[in-house]
């Protein structure tokens, strides 16, 4: 069964709409201030809350490794979505570029400053864990010519709604969990910056793309 056309435009171009928000969400600002150096980007949130007062002393318990999964989501749905065969994706040039993007994607998330003992490092082990899903299946996507089975097609789609759900949810609750620390640092109130609101938008819209895409597989009789 193909999907109408007008359907699968939709999909396409809520999951377009929503890996371009995944992107705003790890290179753009959560705290905007007027000095860039003080400027507090996606990408960097990860590292910074764990120098926090509060998170050094013990008294407030961050899991930062869920900051990195919008980037995670972001290597991940492009390396998933290179494996949709027709009709979603027709030519293989098209499925080769996305899990060519997915491979930067992926090494971004390399810890600052790495060498081959930071892999050792226990508070690295949850990214290097991350690093090697992401570029497994970027390298998958770019050796695998497409999925043809109709449930095949719908177990990657409902696979990237949940995780594009989690990369949504997860680091906006840190955040809330973290944001009066950042603000006794920075002594004014911050609100939410446009990178974090390009992770809501964007999760949410690869979120609906992602499950309208499972929704298309289903079977012809349902």
């Amino acid at each position: 069964m193909r999907p109408p056309p007008r359907q699968r435009l939709l999909a396409r171009l809520l999951l377009l709409l929503g890996s371009i928000g995944l992107a705003g969400a790890t290179w753009g600002p959560w705290v905007a201030f007027a000095s860039p150096g003080l400027t507090l980007l996606g990408i960097d949130l990860a590292e910074y809350v764990k120098f926090l007062p509060e998170v050094r002393s013990g008294a407030l318990h961050v899991a930062r490794e869920q900051f990195y999964l919008p980037l995670f989501t972001l290597s991940v749905g492009l390396s998933l979505l290179s494996l949709l065969g027709a009709p979603w994706l027709h030519y293989r040039p098209a499925r080769l570029l996305l899990a060519l993007l997915a491979v930067p994607c992926a090494l971004a998330l390399l810890p600052p400053a790495w060498s081959p003992a930071t892999f050792g490092q226990a508070e690295f082990q949850p990214q290097i864990r991350m690093l090697i899903v992401a570029l497994v299946l970027a390298l998958i996507g770019l050796l695998t010519p497409g999925w043809r089975q109709r449930y095949g097609r719908q177990a990657l789609a409902i696979l990237l709604a949940v995780l594009a759900l989690a990369a949504t949810l997860l680091p906006l609750w840190q955040w809330s969990r973290v944001r009066p620390a950042i603000e006794v640092v920075y002594q004014r109130s911050s609100s939410l910056g446009w990178g974090g609101w390009a992770l809501l938008l964007g999760g949410m819209a690869l979120t609906a793309g992602a499950l309208l895409l499972a929704w298309s597989e289903r079977a012809p009789d349902a």
